[in-house]
């Protein structure tokens, strides 16, 4: 995820947003010119709540609210599923972001992993950029900055996230270094993929 999305929900959630809302027949204009890039489905659990951010093509940004009138926004993109990937958080994340951390780094399972990374190819196809599991005694991460993707194994969890958290760190600083910022868990967020 982009710093700018993550700005963007945290500005929705907390009622400050100026991203255009729209309903039904934009979402339908949108789809039907290709535009849409991508699409956030956010669940608020707190309220039991789910809304939705679009990214358009063309870097522009719309918030599906939870509900217009008797509709519900969860049964209006229900009929997009077919058409897109959604990547489904939830408010957490937002909130982690809100503490002042970026990157948000995702812990993720070993079947998961190996979903969104591709060794051989080392192509990451997660909608997130730093993530990590563990398998066999040792942490894997995978880190993406300007369409460059690393991945590197780690005996502690500590160091995985601390390599994660700093793109100027190498595995090799992180050997020669034992001080680590006390708060590096408070910016994991363990993802569980839906379904």
């Amino acid at each position: 995820m982009e710093k700018r999305e993550y700005e963007l929900l945290w500005n929705y959630y907390i009622g400050m947003s100026k991203t255009p809302i729209i309903w039904e027949k934009e979402i339908n204009d949108l789809h039907i010119t290709k535009k849409i890039k991508k699409i956030y489905e956010v669940i608020d659990k707190e309220y039991g709540e789910t809304w939705y951010l679009l990214r358009t093509s063309n870097s522009k940004s719309y918030i599906v609210k939870t509900k217009c009138g008797n509709l519900y926004a969860i049964d209006l993109m229900d009929k997009y599923r077919q058409f897109y990937d959604f990547n489904t958080i939830d408010t957490d994340v937002i909130k982690i972001f809100a503490h002042g951390y970026f990157p948000v780094i995702f812990k993720v399972s070993y079947k998961d992993f190996c979903n969104y990374y591709n060794k051989n190819n080392n192509k990451n196809t997660a909608f997130f950029t730093n993530y990590y599991c563990f398998y066999n005694r040792k942490y894997i991460a995978v880190r993406e900055i300007r369409n460059k993707v690393e991945s590197e194994f780690f005996s502690t969890e500590i160091d995985a996230i601390y390599w994660l958290s700093d793109f100027s760190k190498t595995k090799k600083d992180i050997e020669k270094n034992n001080i680590r910022p006390l708060n590096l868990m408070e910016r994991v967020y363990e993802y569980k993929e839906k379904g």
